[in-house]
Formats: C-alpha cells, structure tokens, sequence
C-alpha cells in the first residue's frame, strides 16, 4: 500500500476535514435511551414491557393474569400476529368513544405494529415496529428523547372494587376478557415501566438535547474509538502518513467538544505542535478500509 492510493483516489471521495458527522449517524439519543433495543433500520423497539398482570397500575386497576393471558393468547390475536397485521394506534380513542370505537383499530391512526411476545412471570414483552400513517410521529418523538409508552385496551366485563394490604381501593379486572391492542400513548403509562426507558424515575428527557444528539454522551465514545485506532498497529501508520505526525513524537492527546482530537508534539522542549484530527471515525475508517 502506498501514498498514492489514499491521496489520489479515495481522499477525493472521502473528506476527513469534512463536518463531524459521526455522532449523527452513530450515536443519537436512541442508543443512550435503549441500547440494543431500538433497531433505526427497521424503527423496530424490541423486547419492550407491554404490560404486568397481577399487578396493581397507577389507574388503581389489576389485570388477573388467567384471563388477560387467555385473551393474549385467543386465536383472533394469534391470526393478527401469524398475519403481520395486529396494529395499535397513536394514543387511545376518546374516553367517551362508543363500544364500537373501543373495540376497532382505525386504519387511518395506526402507529405501530405488535410483531411478537413472549411471557416472562408475570410480564408481557415484546416487539413494536412503527409504520405509516402515523409511525413517523411517534419515531421522531423517540428521536428526540422523548420516553414514549404502551397501554393496553381491553374489554373487561368482569371486576369488581377490592382493597389492597394498605386498604387502599383498586378494580380487580377478572375472567373473560377481549383483548383489542396496544396503543403507543404519549401520556403517563398505567404501568410506569412499560415504556422505552423503564426506569422513569432516573430519566429526565428535559436534560436531553433536543436536536437528537447529546455531546457529553457522544464525546466519550467517539474519542474511546478513535483512541483505538491510534493504537491500532495496522491503522496507526496510514494515520500517521496522512497527517503528518510520528506518534512516538506526541506527547499528550486531549480531545474537545467540537469533535477534535489535538496531539501535541514536543521537540526537545523547546519546539511544540499541535495536530488538530477531526474525530469523524465513519469517514476515517471508511479511508483505512480502502487504503488496505
């Protein structure tokens, strides 16, 4: 491999000077919000928290797990998931809605798909994927740090008002049920952890930066990742030759929010240089990849 080839062909194509645009497309708010939950490619939220029977909400309501397990499991929903068409939609229908209403999915208010589940104790998880007409609003509040939630809407014919071990009043919600969706809502969950950050209380989606980027965040990964390239004996010599530098000759590294990392380079204590590299890793390892 030689100089040529990185200077004369692919430099032209790939501009390492150009804008930092890494953190974009790498590293938004959905990882620090979820991790490995969220696939962007397909706006797919996996193994999310639909709902916890047996369990009192903060609607004071309590879903018995035989009954709500049986509707989950009835041969409607099971041909609405083996079909790929079990939808839910953006926020509930009106409180006062008719019967009728409660118990329709609107075509033109789909938000998401309800693709799978599985039953873990007492808790439902499964996969949501967004889609038109109205997956985008939701998609784009997750985005932007938004803690959108699940909530179930189900006919409940049976309950009647019980006391919890404090005395404290709830409805009791038993026996045949007819389970509709699950609706992605915008307000307050029944179930505090069904949403994409479960730990509500430790989330505060004001301290997040709204354009879908949090620099803090985004600066300690890019800089861990950069770090490995210099380190990298078969990255460090192409590094090197296109910027100039010996890192035997750097004597400190520091890195700054505006996407730089700066090697300084002493010589002999009286001749100092700083080398400002844009920490935009895509495009650099998209030059290491077609240097080699």
């Amino acid at each position: 491999m030689g100089n040529s080839n990185i200077f004369s062909c692919e430099r032209k194509v790939i501009d390492l000077n150009s804008k930092d645009m890494f953190s974009i497309e790498s590293f938004t708010t959905l990882q620090k919000l979820s991790g490995d939950k969220i696939d962007p490619k397909t706006q797919t939220i996996h193994d999310m928290l639909w709902i916890s029977m047996d369990a009192i909400s903060r609607n004071r309501s309590l879903y018995e797990s035989v009954g709500y397990w049986e509707a989950m499991n009835s041969p409607y929903i099971q041909e609405l998931i083996h079909r790929g068409t079990w939808f839910g939609e953006l926020d509930h229908p009106d409180a006062n809605c008719s019967r009728e209403r409660f118990l329709k999915v609107d075509k033109d208010n789909i938000s998401h798909r309800l693709i799978r589940y599985k039953r873990i104790g007492n808790d439902i998880r499964g996969d949501i994927q967004f889609v038109k007409p109205k997956g985008d609003i939701p998609w784009d509040w997750v985005q932007k740090g938004s803690n959108i939630s699940l909530s179930t809407r189900i006919l409940t014919p049976n309950y009647e008002e019980r006391e919890d071990a404090q005395g404290n009043p709830y409805i009791h919600k038993f026996g045949k049920m007819r389970l509709v969706t699950f609706d992605c809502i915008s307000s307050a969950p029944g179930f505090k952890p069904a949403s994409i950050v479960e730990n509500v209380d430790s989330y505060d989606a004001s301290q997040e930066n709204w354009k879908g980027l949090d620099i803090h965040w985004t600066a300690g990964r890019k800089k861990e990742e950069f770090m490995n390239l210099l380190k990298s004996q078969e990255s460090l010599p192409i590094m090197e030759d296109i910027y100039g530098f010996s890192m035997k000759d750097v004597k400190d590294i520091s890195y700054s929010e505006e996407g730089l990392i700066s090697l300084l380079i002493k010589d002999n204590g009286e001749y100092s240089q700083s080398i400002k590299i844009p920490t935009n890793v895509y495009k650099v390892n998209q030059i290491l990849c077609a240097g080699r």
